[in-house]
């Protein structure tokens, strides 16, 4: 090969080279001021949380002891809760069975009250009828006998006449 060739050849290739290592600068540089911006908020972030770093973790701190506290009083405030339930529980079952005793009670009392009601009734029913009946029956009779007694005499039509001109 002809050494002006080479010599471009070499050339090219330096420039090359010269054109990446500037594009590798230029990303270096580039990287560095965002490595100093993202450097700066972490300063300024960090200035902020260190005073609230340490409030945060006292409050943590407490609200973990308040916690347990709290997780304490909830569960013996459960416990008593769960056995007045229990106890109100067996107290309204103790009312219900009361109350269906009484309700049988009752039913078994006005059963017996209407039984001797309608017996009443029925001896108040045969000690009226029975006599009314019977009186209805000796007023039929009569009556059918006073008819017979009435028809039993038939009217003389002379007589009748004779009635007639006295009354007149």
């Amino acid at each position: 090969m002809d050494d002006g060739r080479m010599m471009t050849i070499l050339v090219a290739c330096v420039g090359l080279i010269a054109i990446a290592m500037v594009t590798i600068m230029v990303c270096v540089v580039a990287a560095y001021l965002n490595l100093r911006k993202v450097s700066a908020r972490a300063v300024r972030f960090l200035d902020r949380w260190e005073p609230v770093a340490e409030s945060a973790q006292q409050a943590v701190t407490e609200f973990t002891e308040q916690s347990g506290e709290l997780l304490a009083r909830l569960n013996q405030l459960s416990a008593v809760l769960h056995k007045q339930v229990l106890q109100l529980d067996s107290g309204i079952a103790r009312i219900v069975e009361t109350a269906q005793r009484n309700v049988e009670d009752v039913d078994r009392t006005l059963r017996g009250i209407l039984k001797s009601v309608e017996s009443t009734t029925e001896t108040l029913d045969h000690a009226i009828h029975l006599p009314s009946k019977k009186m209805r029956a000796m007023a039929a009779g009569l009556s059918a006998a006073m008819r017979r007694l009435g028809q039993a005499r038939a009217k003389d039509p002379g007589r009748i006449s004779t009635d007639e001109e006295m009354f007149i």
